[in-house]
């Protein structure tokens, strides 16, 4: 991982939006072309850099004295989740799932601070909010081709500092015990923890990105090439979680039934293409299989 990011002034820093709760910041950092040392990301032939900030509240610095929202608590956490994938396993770019590098994390007791490559230097240029079936298909081949990377997370071999979630998203029962706590009796409500179990026990887990919303989602201006942002939930789970939340973020209501079926094949017909190129090895069609119902419970 390169260093020396945080020891040089950059040429020009944008603010691009401020963190939840006013934890920190996103900064992208304009690198200037007259810096000499390579550990500014001139081998890597950067432009930019995106620095992102995160205060620490003492509370949590000092463990003994945490008292905290359930909420705020997993949401620093998310922080550190984040840390360690662009620390731990965001360090080379891959072509078919591309996204932020990691190029220095640097913690301190009340400090996080990642600083990440820029998708605008690989030509991702644009984040939409009306979206057509042209960036779903792209978004789900790379949920694809993620989701087959990284499946079988044992292969990753998490050490205690190097932590992602252990169930990635962070829309699931044990994040939301309130909001069971307060929902009417139903049917729903009566299999909640069945439904929960089923996902937490599905056949091949790998990594989820856990928050795939299209707005987590940066595109070339010719619409050919896709790349995904905001790590802070990632970790084992049920690849039809990214997926279902991914649909659900994008495609109208109206539109859902006429295309949903058509979104499906089209994930999986992509991640049967990821599997051959990631692991060959491995019977795709049983995978696939195995998934399909999950759709529905996710």
């Amino acid at each position: 991982m390169s260093k020396g990011y945080l020891a040089h002034k950059p040429s020009k820093k944008q603010l691009i939006q401020k963190l939840w709760g006013d934890f920190g910041r996103l900064e992208r950092w304009v690198l200037s072309p007259n810096n000499n040392s390579d550990d500014v990301g001139q081998s890597e032939n950067a432009k930019s850099v995106i620095a992102k900030w995160i205060e620490l509240p003492e509370t949590l610095a000092h463990p003994k004295g945490w008292n905290t929202e359930r909420s705020t608590d997993r949401k620093l956490k998310s922080y550190i989740v984040e840390a360690n994938w662009y620390l731990k396993f965001s360090t080379l770019q891959d072509p078919r799932c591309l996204m932020p590098i990691g190029l220095e994390v640097n913690p301190t007791p009340t400090q996080y601070v990642i600083v990440m490559s820029d998708l605008r230097d690989y030509g991702l240029t644009e984040v939409v909010k009306q979206s057509d079936v042209r960036h779903w298909k792209l978004c789900l081949k790379w949920l694809a081709n993620f989701h087959a990377k990284h499946l079988s997370v044992s292969h990753l071999n998490f050490g205690p500092d190097e932590a992602l979630w252990t169930q990635g998203t962070y829309w699931h029962l044990d994040t939301r015990p309130d909001e069971f706590q307060t929902m009417a009796t139903s049917e729903f409500k009566t299999y909640a923890k069945a439904l929960d179990s089923a996902l937490k026990s599905v056949p091949f887990p790998t990594l989820v990105h856990g928050d795939a919303k299209l707005a987590n989602f940066c595109f070339s201006a010719n619409m050919d090439s896709v790349g995904a942002v905001d790590f802070q939930y990632v970790g084992e789970g049920c690849a039809m979680k990214d997926v279902m939340l991914f649909i659900s973020s994008c495609v109208p209501i109206e539109e859902a039934k006429n295309v949903e079926k058509l979104l499906l094949d089209y994930y999986f017909s992509q991640f049967e293409d990821a599997m051959s190129f990631y692991r060959p090895e491995q019977n795709a069609k049983l995978i696939i299989e195995s998934w399909k119902p999950f759709y529905y419970v996710a």
